[in-house]
């Protein structure tokens, strides 16, 4: 299973950055960098802060392959796995939702980012258990 997340988790990065790259140049000067609860964004900054969620999911993916290389048997691997995989999940609706606002195709974020947190929030639980 830890496979199978790993290689979704890594497919998703690659599609942030392809979709990072593909948005970036139609982007306007300023785009949503914060969201309230509402779904609303609530901060804009500039286009570059685009790349953030891209990057970081990378960093992060090779964060847990350093950490599962070096304790290969790891209790939790599968879920920590898993907890990657939906971390890269959130940073890609983040970053469509950014361009969708951006380009004024979308007024606020959607309530799929809620469902996604309470699974990032339960697998965490998981592991700390």
């Amino acid at each position: 299973m830890r496979v199978l997340f790993d290689l979704l988790a890594m497919s998703l990065a690659v599609i942030s950055i392809a979709f990072a790259f593909r948005a970036y140049r139609r982007l306007p000067e300023r785009i949503p960098v914060h969201f309230g609860f509402s779904g609303h964004p609530d901060g804009w900054g500039p286009r570059a802060m685009l790349w953030l969620l891209p990057v970081l999911g990378v960093v992060g993916l090779m964060g847990l392959g350093v950490a599962q290389s070096l304790a290969p048997v790891l209790s939790h691997s599968a879920a920590l796995s898993l907890l990657e995989l939906e971390q890269q999940a959130l940073f890609l609706y983040i970053l469509w939702a950014q361009v969708e606002i951006g380009m004024r195709r979308a007024e606020r974020i959607g309530p799929a980012i809620w469902v996604i947190l309470a699974l990032l929030i339960g697998t965490s639980f998981f592991i700390a258990t």
